[in-house]
């Protein structure tokens, strides 16, 4: 049971926006092994940084409240984007985020903070219960809503200076 479903995530997000133009976000168990600096760098040059977990995808972890309350107000188009099986959970216990990002990213989430229906775990997901991911459904959804390129977990290429700098992310 986690008390408030993490729906202080996006209110505690916003408000580091709030003070700071850009920030990287940890969840415990999250290392960084090596000097920060080129991350910080693609977080504060495109925007963000966001990591996905295969196989999790958000179709088999998606609940009723938020299929009904978020994804059926997008376009056709996009739902069955979401909904398909290589459309992957985003760590939500990982993320660089930047003001650019915001308007579209975080706000939407933020707006939801109050409806807490959406970030709990009631055993509707297709998984059952303990499949609904609280905030990283909704992370994930609008991360996809927005195009947002999302990086694998372990090595991958993360774009500082305009080139292609080699980065390893994972968690223990």
């Amino acid at each position: 049971f986690a008390i408030g479903w993490f729906r202080w995530k996006p209110v505690i997000i916003k408000q580091a926006l709030d003070m700071f133009s850009y920030f990287l976000y940890l969840d415990a168990g999250n290392l960084i092994l090596k000097s920060p600096d080129n991350l910080f760098k693609h977080i504060k040059q495109n925007g963000y940084f966001l990591t996905y977990i295969a196989p999790h995808s958000i179709g088999e972890r998606i609940t009723k409240p938020v299929m009904e309350k978020v994804i059926s107000k997008f376009p056709k188009k996009l739902q069955g984007k979401i909904l398909k099986k290589d459309a992957y959970m985003i760590d939500a216990g990982l993320l660089g985020i930047s003001r650019k990002v915001a308007e579209n990213f975080i706000l939407p989430i933020y707006k939801m903070v109050n409806e807490l229906s959406l970030f709990a775990d009631d055993g509707s997901a297709p998984l059952g219960f303990g499949a609904g991911r609280h905030d990283q459904t909704l992370f994930s959804v609008f991360a996809y809503a927005e195009k947002l390129t999302l990086n694998s977990y372990g090595w991958s290429l993360i774009k500082v200076d305009e080139e292609n700098v080699p980065f390893h992310v994972y968690w223990h």
